[in-house]
């Protein structure tokens, strides 16, 4: 593979995500390849991960690749689409070992000592800001408890606080009356019903499941037990995120595990 080619390894969270950030990520490669007179190279394209998540089969391959000697040089146009943290520094360490240059684009330069230093702050501020986020929300949490407001996070759609209790929106009474004749699908369809709030969603037609979660909240506040419904489903949130913490650290030490076997001997990474 000639010296002044440079592959790009791309990855998006999810598959539905717009706008298209691999076609992003493909022009960002692009452009560093003519500024600098390279060629492109293969692309390596996970879909469907997140950063957190390292069971990735291209990323693997592109790793791969590099040991093999097949792969000198590759780019990603932001750290974060290759990794976070300290598994971040272990990869670029790996591809140290076999001599293959990465590229980023929130890097000023191609790695070097000056690049080390900015990939070493980035790596410690993505888990820096993490421990921030958390440490903020229980602050937010305390002061609002102290001054007794009942309200915190995300609006339950379709509800409001009114005297401290939540009622449902004057729509949502029309919305349960729908429901007797016709199916959720079929409201979903004809689109009248529209989501009141959020930057990307307000004034797009409720999906299938918003509406499905307002009609039932809305039998739950006619049961009386709304509040009991959503700290079940708070719940089930807390315990999902738990899951993926302990899925993701598992994650973490195979792949570090899996980086060690596949290393040069004179390098090892656990």
């Amino acid at each position: 593979m000639p010296a002044n080619t440079l592959h790009l390894y791309r990855r998006k969270s999810t598959k539905d995500t717009q706008p298209n950030t691999l076609e992003i990520q493909d022009a960002w490669a692009d452009q560093v390849c003519t500024r600098n007179g390279w060629v492109r190279g293969g692309t390596y394209t996970d879909q469907g991960q997140p950063s957190d998540s390292l069971n990735r089969p291209e990323l693997k391959r592109l790793l791969q690749d590099i040991a093999a000697g097949k792969v000198k040089r590759f780019g990603v146009n932001r750290h974060d689409r290759l990794a976070r943290g300290n598994i971040l520094v272990a990869i670029l360490e790996f591809c140290k070992a076999y001599d293959c240059r990465v590229v980023m684009g929130d890097v000023p330069e191609e790695l070097g000592d000056t690049a080390d230093v900015i990939l070493g702050f980035l790596a410690g501020y993505d888990k820096y800001f993490l421990k921030l986020l958390r440490e903020r929300t229980s602050e937010a949490l305390a002061h609002v408890k102290a001054q007794g407001i009942v309200k915190v996070g995300r609006p339950v759609l379709g509800f409001k606080y009114v005297k401290k209790k939540l009622v449902p929106q004057p729509w949502v009474a029309e919305l349960e009356k729908e429901v007797q004749t016709k199916s959720l699908y079929q409201i979903q369809r004809e689109g009248r019903f529209i989501q009141p709030s959020g930057k990307k969603m307000r004034g797009k037609p409720l999906s299938y499941k918003a509406l499905k979660r307002i009609v039932e909240y809305a039998k739950a506040h006619r049961n009386g037990n709304l509040q009991d419904l959503i700290a079940a489903e708070s719940r089930k949130s807390l315990d999902r995120i738990n899951l993926v913490s302990t899925i993701r650290a598992a994650e973490e030490q195979a792949f570090r595990v899996w980086l060690a076997e596949n290393t040069r001997g004179e390098v090892k990474y656990r």
